[in-house]
């Protein structure tokens, strides 16, 4: 097909979602959607033992589907089919099984299958919460967080996709958050999960999309805080823009976004919808202070206790006046981004001086971290190098060292959480505190969902994402002591959209977005302005990660060229990079649109199709 055909059919397609989703979000707030009918189905829904697991649960095999409960706690599981069984008469199959453990959830999905036969409609709804400051978050809740709340899904998906893809049948339902859309100040690790949750859902929806698996349904459930007891305590500022859910209210609107097939669902969906737009509108500078007016960035304060206080006079008034100061503080962050944007573009913002600081690159071997290693030690910063690969940094280090300059290099897989702090002390004891870290390490397996490895989905995880709060409990300490400090994370493209052929890597790049985001609200919020963050989000490096891939609307970015945007970025201290600038048009349109339009939009500049082409390398950390 000629391309420019091509381009006006996609265009058609993108206008023509975009009237449908206007016309369906009308219809359903006058109720007029049609249900689809889920009589025979089998539901299988995780985390059923209780609060909107056994509601969701109830609500189906109201509507006549056989529903399949699996909860750690067997014996609530039980009793939630036991109360279906009496509600509705209809047999309820509950099984334990801990969704983390990815061999049980097989070995009890071929048992399901044996017992009920085929799930056609998947609920991943099992999740935990910490709640507690980063440097409070106990290494083994991180690690469980990510395992229940993000990593399961691929298990769940991987036992009960193949028979939906065999007979093009099936939905997904994602219970993710409103914490996997924006990032919240004491919910770090908790953000993190759910972004990949969300990263996981767009990227299979794309995959599904680019498979002609049409007759396969996701939907993404975004809620704000449901009163579960899951999130105890918490508080809402502004309850009639941003209220606290009850669980049945909530599980209303899910039930009828999955039955009307809704690709996602956001509670409260206007406050939260204008929210998300105002984010893909803004510069990040702003996201603080409309975390403030929101109450948002305030809302984990009360966590867990239990009695709610008076609301007295003085309160209302101290209310009023955090209203007008996150207003100007709003403002000002508005008008003095756009300055900084006027200035960059006029190439006028300084420089920042790093001499003296010490500067640890993860995945500094090759690529991006070995230029970077460069770039640094140019400006007369001492360079730490970590790479799995000892001899290729002792290789970089020497090259730093004959460019005049000195560096350190260690061997370290940054995977390992006791090797990193192992391997950190001694970099303290050799060379100092850190005072900017690079989190760049990162792997690819770059293959369709059922053909990515178990094994290369669990390292993905644990590289591109896990890794990273390691890095941050070892050198983040030093920092919030001395209120100075740098962190850069490594991000990509695929952190803000998902792409087939890439479920788990968009799934990780995600996590890692929202735990800039979530780390950039509590140092806000802790007051340590002293300690900047950069992110950086590039499209398609050419360093050999992404071999073979095609280009899209977007030229692929040499690694000199990002390299340079990147040391920008840093030394100007901008808080977010896009490379190309391009991304950022996109990133807001993909806000502000319909989810639904996503697809056609990304078919339009051609990045479903990008890894068409991919030459599968053996994946390696770099």
């Amino acid at each position: 097909m000629h391309p420019l055909l091509e381009f006006f059919i996609v265009l058609f397609q993108t206008m023509w979602l975009l009237l449908s989703a206007i016309v369906r979000r009308i219809a359903s707030s006058l109720g007029l959607l049609p249900h689809k009918d889920v009589s025979g189905e089998v539901v299988l829904v995780t985390g059923a033992a209780s609060g909107i697991g056994r509601l969701m649960a109830i609500e189906f095999a109201k509507r006549k589907a056989t529903v399949v409960l699996w909860d750690l706690n067997k014996d609530g599981a039980r009793a939630v089919a036991e109360e279906i069984e009496g509600a509705t008469g209809r047999e309820a199959f509950a099984y334990r099984c801990d969704v983390t453990k990815r061999d049980e959830v097989y070995e009890i999905a071929d048992a399901v299958r044996t017992d009920v036969g085929d799930v056609t409609i998947l609920v991943n709804n099992a999740g935990i919460v910490t709640g507690k400051k980063f440097m409070d978050c106990p290494d083994a809740l991180i690690q469980k967080t990510f395992e229940v709340n993000a990593i399961s899904h691929f298990w769940t998906l991987k036992a009960f996709l193949p028979n939906m893809l065999q007979n093009n049948h099936g939905h997904v339902v994602t219970i993710a958050s409103g914490a996997g859309l924006f990032g919240v100040a004491g919910l770090m690790d908790y953000c993190a999960s759910k972004f990949a949750a969300m990263g996981t859902n767009e990227a299979l929806q794309a995959e599904l999309h680019v498979s002609g698996k049409t007759g396969i349904k996701t939907t993404v459930i975004c809620p704000y805080f449901i009163s579960t007891g899951m999130f105890e305590g918490v508080k809402s500022k502004i309850p009639a823009l941003l209220g606290i859910s009850t669980p049945e209210a909530a599980v209303r609107k899910i039930i009828h976004a999955v039955l009307t097939e809704e690709p996602m669902l956001m509670i409260p969906s206007a406050a939260m919808g204008l929210t998300l737009a105002l984010k893909g509108m803004l510069p990040v500078a702003c996201m603080g202070p409309l975390g403030d007016f929101t109450g948002v960035n305030h809302a984990m304060d009360n966590f867990v206790q239990t009695r709610p206080k008076l609301c007295s006079r003085q309160q209302k008034m101290n209310a009023v006046l955090q209203f007008l100061l996150a207003l100007l503080q709003f403002l000002w962050a508005l008008l003095t981004t756009i300055v900084r944007w006027i200035a960059s573009i006029l190439r006028i913002l300084p420089y920042k001086d790093i001499s003296g600081e010490v500067v640890l690159i993860t995945g500094a071997a090759s690529g991006i971290g070995r230029l970077m290693a460069f770039e640094f030690s140019k400006r007369k910063a001492t360079v730490v190098l970590w790479d799995l690969n000892e001899d290729g940094v002792k290789a970089v280090a020497e090259e730093v060292g004959a460019m005049g300059h000195e560096a350190f290099s260690y061997g370290c897989d940054v995977s390992k959480r006791d090797e990193v702090y192992k391997v950190a002390e001694a970099v303290k004891k050799d060379v100092g505190d850190v005072t900017i870290l690079v989190n760049n390490a990162g792997i690819v397996t770059g293959r369709k969902f059922m053909e990515a490895p178990d094994s290369m989905i669990q390292k993905t995880f644990e590289v591109n994402a896990l890794a990273h709060f390691w890095m941050l409990k070892a050198f983040l300490p030093s920092m919030i002591e001395k209120n100075h400090g740098h962190v850069v994370t490594m991000a990509s493209g695929c952190g803000l959209f998902g792409l087939a052929g890439l479920v788990d890597y968009c799934a990780s790049k995600h996590a890692v977005v929202g735990m800039d985001e979530a780390l950039r609200a509590e140092l806000r919020k802790s007051g340590k302005t002293g300690i900047k963050l950069t992110i950086i989000c590039p499209y398609t490096i050419s360093t050999g990660m992404f071999e073979g891939v095609k280009r899209s609307i977007y030229a692929i970015v040499t690694p000199e060229d990002a390299v340079k945007q990147s040391m920008h970025g840093i030394l100007t201290n901008e808080q977010m990079v896009f490379i190309p600038g391009g991304l950022y048009s996109l990133h807001a349109l993909k806000e502000i649109l319909s989810y639904s339009c996503s697809e056609p939009v990304q078919d339009l500049i051609g990045l479903h199709n990008i890894m068409d082409t991919f030459v599968q390398t053996r994946p390696k950390q770099s």
